[in-house]
């Protein structure tokens, strides 16, 4: 008692990626107004999400195994040495706050596409238009662009957080530092152009690796342990680019530690990519309709995931009494502490580095009582496995009923009467109303 798979398959191939785009972007508005009016949402980002929330764009592959790969007009080189030669490519915006991380857009990525930039600038215009505030971004290190750089300097948000890459630049200006002030962290003003004109000034933030890091490395790549030529000393280095200076009052040791525990929260999105791919359909079939299709199908059942384990933070009991539920005043006690937004303190950087410290021990050597534990977040509380099970259920109890209401038309047709329509009146077209 199940459609024909053919049928459905065919029938999708006829939707455009134009109508299944408008389609679900009405959908995702109406689930980021739902988040909104959330109870922990208003304890942790303020009533209505008014504080904002930070967000992280990034790249996602779908490898294409088509033998018409090369000459696919939707299709792109893959950047991935393993696996298909060429991939479809989305480019795509989420919360990376924890219990909010909602997928706000996704755009394709095509050859002949609009600059990144503007495209970036669409899709946060998008977001606000839902009346969601964005103040921070973070961004990988593929994003390092003159043209992106520019755009968010311009247009978009100047709290972006992003790796620098090592370009010639950046090399030459950190063997000057190196010649003046050896291994010491600072910053410098600097400047970074594109072939198409684009020319952006920016913050070149840096520390040096400890020495521990810098002889591993070396000696990885079968050079000399004391070998500080110029030719190596960028790699001795981390690097961040920022759009504004950092304040003054502190050390720049203290900012790159700060900075570099903000960013840690850009791996939301890959944590967010990990869970919908779980649920994203796979296809030997070479139709992009098709295809598009599953890609924004995976993207609904995800926010439909977040919202529902939003819903259960919303309704969370305690656990050795689970009839009585938490009040406001007994929340705000446990989330005290938690920061998803804010700049990290001094004590938050330094309780993370006794965390990746004592984590490299063995159990044994670990101190109960002493071992920072991390500080609360509101983890799911539902998986996916268990939530994707559900939504097949209902799927099968609305075809069922489907095959039912047909079923029962049958029969009236054959037993020579036309049913009526939801308004009362006899007709087909009632039928076709209530199909």
């Amino acid at each position: 008692r199940i459609p024909n798979p053919h049928l459905v398959r065919k029938s999708l191939k006829l939707w455009k990626p134009k109508y299944i785009r408008s389609r679900y972007r009405k959908l995702i508005r109406e689930m980021i107004t739902e988040m909104k009016h959330s109870k922990l949402m208003e304890l942790i980002h303020g009533k209505f999400g008014d504080n904002g929330v930070s967000a992280a764009f990034d790249f996602t592959e779908v490898k294409y195994y088509g033998q018409d790969a090369k000459i696919d007009e939707f299709t792109i080189p893959a950047k991935s040495k393993s696996g298909a030669k060429y991939c479809h490519a989305y480019l795509t915006l989420q919360i990376v706050c924890p219990a909010f991380r909602l997928t706000l857009d996704v755009e394709p990525i095509y050859e002949d596409n609009a600059p990144i930039g503007s495209i970036m600038t669409k899709m946060l215009k998008r977001a606000k238009r839902a009346h969601l505030k964005i103040p921070k971004i973070y961004v990988d290190r593929g994003f390092y662009r003159a043209e992106i750089l520019q755009t968010f300097n311009d247009e978009l948000s100047r709290h972006l957080i992003m790796p620098a890459v090592r370009s010639p630049s950046v090399k030459k200006a950190i063997r000057w530092w190196y010649k003046k002030h050896g291994y010491k962290e600072g910053h410098k003003s600097m400047t970074i152009k594109g072939n198409s004109g684009h020319k952006q000034k920016y913050i070149l933030v840096f520390k040096p690796k400890s020495q521990e890091e810098r002889k591993a490395w070396r000696q990885k790549k079968g050079i000399a342990v004391d070998d500080d030529s110029a030719e190596y000393i960028d790699k001795d280095f981390l690097y961040f680019c920022l759009l504004q200076p950092p304040k003054p009052g502190k050390t720049m040791a203290e900012i790159f530690d700060q900075i570099a525990l903000e960013y840690t929260r850009r791996w939301g999105i890959e944590t967010g990519y990990r869970v919908s791919k779980q649920v994203w359909a796979w296809t030997t079939s070479t139709s992009y309709n098709l295809r598009y299709w599953l890609m924004w199908t995976s993207v609904i059942v995800y926010n439909m995931w977040v919202l529902e384990n939003l819903k259960i933070h919303d309704k969370d009991v305690f656990a050795d009494n689970p009839k009585r539920r938490k009040s406001k005043e007994e929340t705000l006690q446990e989330i005290k502490e938690y920061n998803c937004c804010g700049f990290p303190t001094k004590d938050q950087v330094e309780a993370d580095k006794n965390r990746r410290a004592r984590a490299k021990l063995p159990a044994s050597q670990r101190a109960t009582e002493t071992f920072p534990s991390r500080p609360w977040r509101p983890e799911p509380k539902e998986p996916m496995h268990v939530f994707s099970g559900l939504i097949l259920l209902v799927v099968q109890v609305l075809v069922n009923r489907w095959y039912d209401l047909d079923e029962q038309l049958q029969q009236g047709y054959q037993e020579g009467y036309d049913p009526p329509g939801p308004s009362g009146t006899s007709g087909t077209s009632g039928i076709s109303g209530i199909c």
